[in-house]
């Protein structure tokens, strides 16, 4: 089976205030991928982060970044939510978009990850559980499988490379695909 992991910096992996990108093989696709593997699974993951990538762009470029893939893991919501100008609608619609248009192929959704307050406008962080709890809402109105990482990243600073925390670091970025694996299982997609 093979998985394409479509998101924003984050998947890409991304080494922060930086400005740069970290080694492909210690972002989470690739993690997975090994993680799969060493359970016995055909299978492979890959990688289609787009830092600064908004669900504006994956709306327009998800058929093509997806294509010739069994299934997608999407993560997408940061880089729209640090903006004041967004608006809560505006994301779902886009969202809602590209569950419509993925049809009976298997997806799993992340929440947008946790971030500290300093991130984006002084409101941002105030709008993650509405946001992440409309997207939930959401997925389970398509019978999609949403998977809310908050509870395993929230004040997990040692995570992150960057301050305030937005870009996860290598120990990071193997948390999540942990957390990519649970939700796979879950909802037996793997």
């Amino acid at each position: 089976m093979t998985f394409t992991a479509f998101g924003d910096s984050n998947t890409r992996y991304w080494l922060g205030d930086a400005g740069d990108p970290g080694p492909l093989s210690q972002a989470w696709p690739a993690r997975l991928e090994a993680l799969l593997q060493q359970e016995g699974r055909d299978a492979s993951v890959r990688n289609e982060g787009w830092p600064g990538g908004g669900t504006a762009f994956a709306r327009r470029e998800f058929r093509r970044l997806t294509e010739g893939s069994d299934g997608a893991i999407l993560a997408f919501g940061t880089n729209d939510i640090k903006l004041p100008e967004s608006s809560l609608a505006d994301y779902l619609a886009h969202m809602e978009a590209i569950l419509l248009e993925n049809g009976g192929r298997p997806l799993l959704v992340l929440s947008i990850l946790w971030f500290e307050y300093g991130y984006g406008f002084p409101g941002s962080q105030a709008r993650l559980p509405e946001w992440n709890g409309a997207l939930a809402a959401l997925c389970r109105r398509h019978g999609v499988p949403f998977r809310d990482t908050t509870p395993r990243f929230q004040g997990q600073t040692q995570w992150y490379n960057d301050h305030p925390p937005h870009h996860l670091n290598a120990a990071g970025q193997a948390v999540l695909a942990e957390e990519v694996l649970t939700g796979l299982r879950e909802f037996h997609l793997v």
